[in-house]
């Protein structure tokens, strides 16, 4: 399976780990999501890869910083994950 597949399966996790407020699965999938992302990630982000990131940082908010806002970045992980092309 090709890395950035395997990125797209790890970020559609970590959507699901953010509804159920599983803070020690978002954080496990966090750390699987960027040593896949050292790999595939170039020196510029591209327009794929912010998105990939965006959706991936309300999925760490929701549960880290910003747990307040819980419902919201849920909703926002979830919408920015929709507009990520599957691999």
């Amino acid at each position: 399976m090709n890395e950035l597949k395997q990125m797209y399966q790890v970020l559609e996790q970590m959507v699901l780990g953010a509804e159920k407020r599983n803070v020690g699965r978002i954080l496990e999938l966090n750390e699987k999501y960027e040593a896949l992302a050292r790999r595939v990630y170039h020196k510029s982000l591209t327009e794929l890869e912010f998105k990939y990131d965006n959706c991936r940082n309300s999925c760490l908010m929701s549960v880290t910083m910003l747990s307040d806002w819980h419902t919201e970045l849920v909703s926002d992980a979830k919408e920015r994950f929709s507009k990520i092309p599957k691999p």
